[in-house]
């Protein structure tokens, strides 16, 4: 009797240690205190306010991007797929730690002319159960928590850059949109400007090196002109690659029919700060040599949103 005893205590014990290394957290390389000044919280702030993109955006055009991208985003779908497969790990990596359990029922029912017999039985057991000696299943069950964690900042991460890469998109296309407006504006007055120091010249009050300068300073404005015309297009492109031919075609064009839904969808919405978008459709048959030249097009053309299989 002594003899379990002893052996049941050293389990238990065995089974409250740990090999694990004790976690020490690296200092972080900040300051430990807010910066003092008005521009910065008072003193005594312990966090920033939690605010959400509807907060920090308040267009109603580009909120309603935003929700559009994260309801239908495949790699934000990824991400809150990978978090849900983290918590079912732990649960899995956790159920070691609990013994097996095993319950049978049976109920038998005779009738022998009138006279009845019931028989009920029931059984149970622990079929199974390891004890947790040197902390093996909880160090286990705490790595599986923490890769949870870690899978659930990604998501967030990844739900902080989509709606970053819009915003940036949108403010891109805003400031192109101005720098259009401007260019467009000092053309027109560089061409006045030329006509004026023509008329001047054929009135004999200007000299001809004036009339280059003015024609040099409208070249200037045209070719300002032409590169934001081409960077305002370029903000409302999206350009879709994939295999629309050869063996995994049925998988290109079905690429092909979710952007062309996507584009659809936005342009319904009022578009991009009311531009409509515009569809590039690239097909690289899933060939390297092929796919590499389509990747070398759309870098060239310099198309900030691109859809394509990886």
């Amino acid at each position: 009797m002594r003899a379990r005893l002893a052996v049941s205590l050293a389990a238990l014990a065995l089974g409250a240690c740990s090999l694990a290394p004790h976690y020490v957290r690296p200092a972080a390389p900040v300051p430990s205190t807010w910066p003092s000044g008005a521009a910065y919280p008072v003193e005594g702030e312990a966090s920033l306010p939690a605010v959400s993109y509807t907060d920090v955006f308040r267009d109603p055009r580009l909120q309603t991007l935003i929700t559009q991208a994260l309801a239908n985003n495949r790699d934000l779908r990824v991400a809150a797929a990978n978090v849900a497969e983290a918590r079912a790990q732990v649960r899995v990596t956790r159920s070691a730690q609990f013994p097996n359990v095993t319950v049978n029922g049976s109920a038998q029912v005779q009738d022998n002319g009138g006279d009845r017999t019931q028989t009920f039985s029931l059984q149970g057991g622990v079929s199974s159960f390891e004890l947790d000696l040197f902390g093996r299943l909880a160090n286990g069950t705490e790595a599986d928590r923490e890769r949870m964690l870690a899978s659930e900042a990604s998501a967030r991460t990844v739900r902080l850059g989509l709606v970053a890469d819009i915003a940036t998109a949108w403010a891109t296309y805003a400031s192109d949109k101005d720098l259009l407006a401007i260019a467009q504006d000092t053309a027109a007055n560089a061409q006045r400007s030329v006509d004026l120091t023509r008329l001047r010249l054929n009135g004999g009050i200007a000299p001809r090196t004036d009339l280059s300068q003015a024609e040099q300073v409208l070249a200037t404005a045209q070719g300002d002109l032409a590169d934001q015309t081409t960077a305002l297009a370029q903000d409302t492109t999206v350009a879709v690659a994939g295999p629309m031919t050869g063996g995994e075609s049925a998988f290109g064009r079905q690429m092909k029919n979710g952007a062309e839904q996507a584009v659809a969808d936005i342009n319904a919405a009022g578009g991009l700060l009311g531009k409509k978008l515009a569809l590039d459709v690239e097909d690289d048959a899933c060939d390297p040599k092929q796919a590499r030249s389509v990747a070398e097009k759309i870098a060239s053309a310099k198309i900030p949103f691109v859809a394509g299989h990886y």
